[in-house]
């Protein structure tokens, strides 16, 4: 979840359910403020949309990777 959390100032990356346990004792250190920043930074309307619309694109070329007509190499 690294692209919603920044591990220490929007959150905690952990693994390990012990690794969250310790985490718990520094949450009220995480600034309300800076996690709304973030999500409004990558998670507004125009950000999302840039980012469909650039999918989108890479698709209809043929650059996604799972395109079925690259697999076929069809160039059309």
């Amino acid at each position: 979840m690294p692209e919603v959390v920044k591990h220490g100032e929007t959150g905690f990356l952990v693994e390990e359910e012990n690794e969250m346990v310790e985490m718990v004792d520094r949450l009220p250190k995480i600034e309300r403020a800076n996690c709304r920043a973030r999500v409004a930074e990558h998670f507004s309307v125009d950000h999302m949309v840039d980012g469909y619309e650039q999918l989108y694109r890479k698709a209809i070329r043929g650059l996604w990777p799972n395109n079925d007509r690259q697999k076929q190499g069809d160039a059309g």
